[in-house]
């Protein structure tokens, strides 16, 4: 909440109560200053509140689940970690060109879609952006080999840091029922977050994802907000 709107919330609290004083013919006033009051310090405390809230507490080394229907937060929170990191990797389904950070960071895109090669320069990425550069990589989401070697070359060039995996519910709808290929992938890269003094933030719906394969993937957790 801004100043400008604290400052127009608080001008109708005001004139609210002055009309309910001539409404009641003055009989009220001790009274209806005592809820004006009331109101307006009620609406500062939640400015108050909006302005310090804590943001993520970044831990080196720990995999955080983000559990989340749109996969909103997740964004907000990554973008909260490469403040205190070397540098990020976007894993996500939307197009690279959608997603904009404070600071540049590769993006893989999770999709089927391949470019002509020819037109990537035979690089297999392209820049794109106005301003802000990214390297935009391609790999189709259920491909966990391909996404586990790019995980760990990109952790094993330098401490400390940021991975953000959006939606792994897509991911495992398309690797099937083969559960104990997504344990292993998520296994495989918690450690060498660890490793590498890194953070892993993934967000997934835990809903919407059955008991004996949610509580695998909640116990490969070390926080879950």
């Amino acid at each position: 909440m801004n100043e400008d709107y604290l400052e127009g919330y608080r001008k109708g609290v005001e004139d609210a109560v002055r009309l309910m004083k001539k409404a009641l013919r003055g009989e009220k006033d001790n009274l209806l200053d005592r809820v004006k009051d009331y109101l307006i310090k009620k609406a500062e405390g939640k400015a108050r509140h909006r302005k310090t809230k804590p943001k993520f507490v970044l831990r080196y080394g720990s995999t955080v689940l983000v559990n989340e229907k749109r996969g909103s937060k997740i964004y907000k929170i990554f973008d909260q970690a490469l403040e205190k990191s070397s540098e990020g990797l976007c894993i996500t389904h939307r197009k690279p060109s959608t997603v904009k950070f404070s600071k540049n960071v590769r993006v893989v895109w999770l999709t089927d879609y391949r470019r002509n090669e020819e037109q990537l320069g035979g690089m297999g990425a392209m820049l794109i952006g106005d301003g802000t550069t990214y390297t935009e990589d391609r790999i189709p989401p259920g491909d966990l080999s391909t996404l586990t070697h790019v995980i760990k070359k990109f952790m094993g060039e330098d401490r400390h840091r940021v991975i953000m995996i959006d939606n792994l519910n897509r991911i495992i709808m398309r690797v099937g029922d083969r559960y104990a290929d997504i344990i292993k992938f998520l296994d495989t890269i918690r450690g060498c977050t660890a490793e590498h003094d890194g953070v892993l933030l993934i967000s997934v719906d835990l809903n919407e994802i059955n008991p004996p394969l949610r509580s695998q993937i909640e116990d490969s957790a070390d926080d879950i907000l």
